[in-house]
């Protein structure tokens, strides 16, 4: 099948291809640079952190990616099934890159007295008070910073709230512990 166009018919041909992918370009590139602007982070982030969650004994195993994706959580805030946090493009807010927010787009929940962490055979959740080897368990963070060639391990207060260090590598990125 073949169709003769004279030249008005070719230029509204063109015109109809031509302005919705101007536009949409346009568009995008504009909300692109917008949000880099308004961004805490002021552009994007590609910051790793190293992370394990244990429960007693049991060290858990976060769900595997599913489908085409590779990744569990968002775009910008997720895990490759390698035990590590990756925040990578633009955080809006840098509080958006905490530990409480990370849990929120794996779909699993973190609080000071609770934890609900997704694996491929269900939800585990623990609350404080919950028995961990015949004692009462409590929910903890522990954080293994570098500082220069050094490491030091601190107890992480407000654990939910905390934000990863701004570090590409792992060190001086974080290890984190919960």
């Amino acid at each position: 099948l073949v169709f003769k166009l004279n030249r008005t018919e070719k230029k509204v041909v063109f015109l109809l291809i031509a302005a919705p992918v101007a536009i949409s370009t346009l568009y995008l590139s504009g909300h692109t640079v917008y949000l880099n602007l308004i961004s805490e982070s002021m552009g994007p982030v590609h910051w790793h952190a190293d992370y394990e969650v244990w429960v007693c004994d049991k060290k858990l195993d976060l769900m595997d990616p599913t489908g085409f994706e590779n990744r569990v959580g968002s775009p910008v805030f997720h895990e490759h099934n390698d035990n590590r946090i990756h925040a990578e493009g633009v955080l809006v807010k840098i509080s958006d890159a905490s530990l409480e927010e990370y849990f929120e787009v794996i779909s699993g929940e973190l609080h000071e007295d609770q934890l609900s962490y997704p694996t491929d055979s269900g939800t585990i959740s623990v609350k404080n008070g919950d028995l961990c080897n015949g004692k009462p368990g409590k929910l903890q963070a522990f954080l293994y910073k570098t500082i220069g060639n050094r490491y030091h391990q601190e107890k992480v207060a407000d654990f939910p709230q905390y934000v990863l260090s701004p570090y590409s590598q792992v060190p001086p990125g974080d290890c984190i512990i919960i």
